[in-house]
C-alpha cells in the first residue's frame, strides 16, 4: 500500500505532490505513515528471509524517490524501516549495519540513523552475551565503541 501511494505521488506534478506531502511535516507524520507499512508486513506470520529482504529493498527504493522530492524526513524514515526489517525481523544484522552506513553517507546529520545504528549494537549487547561465545560479543561491543565518534555524544548533550 505504501508503494502504491508513493508511486502515485511520484506521478503528480511537484506542486500537487508538495501539497499532499505537507501533512507529513507534522510531528512524526512521516514516521506514522512508514511505520504502519513495516508493522503490517512484520505481523505476517509467514515473513520469510527472502520476503523480508524484498520488503527492505522496497523501503530503500522508496527512500530514493522521497529523496528525489527533497522529502528528507520521509526518506530517512523509509531507511529506518529498511534497517528494522533487516535487523529485527529477518536478523540480517550485518546488512542492517551496512544500510545504516550507506544512509549516513546520504544524510550525515540525521540523528535517527545514528540512533538506529546504536539500537542494533544495543541488541547485540543484550542478546549476544546469551547466545554467543563471550569473545564474539566482546568483539561486537568493541566495534560499536570504535564506530561511534565522540562528536555523536557531544551532539546529545
Amino acid at each position: 500500500m505504501l508503494t502504491e501511494l508513493l508511486t502515485e505521488l511520484d506521478r503528480l506534478d511537484q506542486p500537487s505532490r508538495e501539497m499532499l506531502l505537507s501533512s507529513l511535516k507534522e510531528p512524526d507524520g512521516a514516521a506514522l505513515v512508514v511505520s504502519s507499512a513495516w508493522l503490517a508486513e512484520g505481523r505476517k506470520a509467514t515473513l520469510s528471509k527472502d520476503r523480508g529482504q524484498q520488503v527492505a529493498a522496497e523501503f530503500l527504493r522508496l527512500s530514493f524517490i522521497a529523496e528525489k522530492w527533497s522529502s528528507t524526513d520521509l526518506a530517512v524514515e523509509l531507511v529506518c524501516a529498511q534497517v528494522v526489517m533487516l535487523d529485527e525481523y529477518i536478523h540480517q544484522t550485518a546488512e542492517a549495519l551496512a544500510a545504516v552506513r550507506a544512509a549516513q553517507d546520504r544524510f550525515p546529520t540525521d540523528l535517527r540513523l545514528a540512533r538506529r545504528r546504536h539500537m542494533i549494537y544495543y541488541g547485540w549487547a543484550i542478546i549476544a552475551p546469551r547466545s554467543m561465545p563471550s569473545e564474539t560479543s566482546q568483539n561486537m561491543l568493541r566495534a560499536w565503541a570504535i564506530s561511534t565518534p565522540p562528536s555523536f555524544y557531544a551532539e546529545l548533550v
